[in-house]
């Protein structure tokens, strides 16, 4: 019963290396560009609630 149902998932989620190769870069370079982003975001607006904090 688990093989069944574990075996079709692996296949889906595993493609060939080739294509691996080819997604996994780009990929990676998103992900980080996206927390980078998330990240950059989330400072400005602590530290825009930080201000409007202190300031009252």
């Amino acid at each position: 019963m688990k093989k069944r149902g574990v075996a079709p998932l692996s296949i889906c989620v595993t493609p060939t290396h080739k294509a691996q190769e080819q997604i996994e870069p780009h990929h990676s370079h998103l992900t980080m560009g996206l927390l980078t982003y998330a990240w950059v975001n989330a400072m400005t607006l602590w530290s825009e609630l930080a201000q409007t904090l202190i300031n009252q």
